[in-house]
Parts: C-alpha cells; structure tokens; sequence
C-alpha cells in the first residue's frame, strides 16, 4: 500500500501545528478599537472545553465582559475596582511604596481589553474526600483541568485571528471579585484571559536585537527533559 500520500498529509499537519504553536504570543499591547463577535468567543470556547480533565469532569465555568455591551463594562470596572483596593491593600501590607502599589492596582489591560474572560473552577464537581492531602490534591487537579482549558483556548483565539494575554491576578484578589460579583464559594477565580484583534502598534517595533519578541524564547529540550536517574545516585549507593 502507497502510504506517501498520507505521510504528506501528516508531515503537512505537523507544520501547520507546529507554526500555530510557536506564533502564538502573549499579547501585552494596545487592542484595536474593533469590538470582537461573541459568537467568535462562543465557538473558540467550544473547542477549548475539549480539553482534558480530571474525571472528565470539565470543572471550566467562564464569564464574558464585552467592551461593546455597558452593563458588562459597568460590572467589569466595579469588579476591577474591588480588585485594586485589594491589591493595594495587599501591597502595602508588604512594606511595597505607593507608587507601585497603584501601578499594580490599575489593571489598565484588563479593563481597555474588548474581552474579558474570568475563567472559574467549578469545586462543586469535584470530588470530597475525608482528609486533607487527597482533597488538596482533588483541588490541584482541578486547577490542571482549568489550566489545560485554558492553554487550548488561547490556541483557538489565535487560530480566530485574536491576540490574547493570561492574567494570573485573580488568584491574588480571589475573594473580591466573588464577593463583587456575588459568586458562591464553589466558583473560584482561576484567571483572566484578555483578546481582541491586534491595535496600530506593531509587533516588530518591540523586537529585541536578536530579532525576537520578549519572551518568545523558550529553554531547550534539553534543559526541561530530566533522566530518571537523575536523583537516584547517592554517596555510598554500590550501584554503578
């Protein structure tokens, strides 16, 4: 049997995959004033909820604020809002300055971002357990499941055409935003995704000399692969 034209097809596949997995970039600069369809956002979500999770229990809920709609924008600058007074407070506790504390509180992406995504963990389809280290460990697997989502999610919008950046703040000010938006306890911010279509600005003008983006290098294989015999080797072991 002729295989080649299949090898093709595969090795094709491959290249394609491999060219949206590496283009892919945090995108930290200005939005475009365009506002973004949200059955665009819909169908990317779509695909990310394909993502692997533990027990096949898909603990992903998520919360859209579109700029275009002004009761979102009204309940994202209220949230925001909450958030920066926790921040700031959190900030000062620690001995940070003023100046720096506002500069964190500000959340300035995320609020000129024409989407935002609060992605939660659902913890109420997750499993309960008696004692504390497999429920600890129910929880980590329930923020893998989200995180996964969320990886295959920022793949579909840049397969969309949108750029996209993850936020990690929710995870500092978890409490304010389920207490300004009213959440129950269950649902427990995990992160928030910002996108829209790219502004004026181009990317180029923000490469470094070595003609990469910032943080588009990545450790070699190398450097991230580990030998199993690694940390089994101790003074005095008689293997060789």
């Amino acid at each position: 049997m002729n295989m080649g034209g299949k090898d093709s097809q595969a090795h094709e596949f491959n290249r394609a995959f491999k060219e949206i997995v590496e283009s892919r970039r945090s995108y930290k600069l200005p939005f475009s004033s365009k506002n973004v369809d949200p059955e665009m956002i819909e169908r990317c979500i779509d695909l990310a909820r394909w993502a692997p999770s533990a027990h096949n229990e898909q603990p992903w809920r998520f919360i859209i604020f579109y700029r275009q709609d002004e009761t979102h924008v009204a309940i994202r600058g209220k949230m925001l809002d909450a958030m920066g007074a926790r921040y700031t407070a959190d900030l000062l506790a620690g001995d940070q300055t003023p100046g720096a504390s506002k500069g964190r509180a500000s959340n300035t992406r995320l609020r000129q971002a024409p989407v935002l995504i609060l992605a939660l963990l659902d913890g109420s389809v997750m499993d309960m357990y008696p004692d504390e280290p497999r429920q600890a460990a129910e929880q980590v697997m329930g923020e893998q499941s989200v995180a996964a989502c969320l990886q295959t999610l920022l793949l579909a919008l840049h397969v969309a055409g949108l750029k996209a950046c993850w936020f990690c703040a929710p995870l500092f000010a978890g409490t304010a935003i389920q207490e300004e938006l009213r959440l129950p306890e269950t649902l427990i911010p995990q992160a928030f995704i910002a996108t829209g279509y790219g502004g004026s600005i181009e990317q180029s003008s923000f490469q470094r000399p070595d003609g990469r983006m910032a943080g588009s290098t990545r450790k070699e294989v190398s450097e991230v692969i580990l030998s199993p015999l690694d940390f089994l080797h101790h003074v005095g072991d008689d293997h060789e």
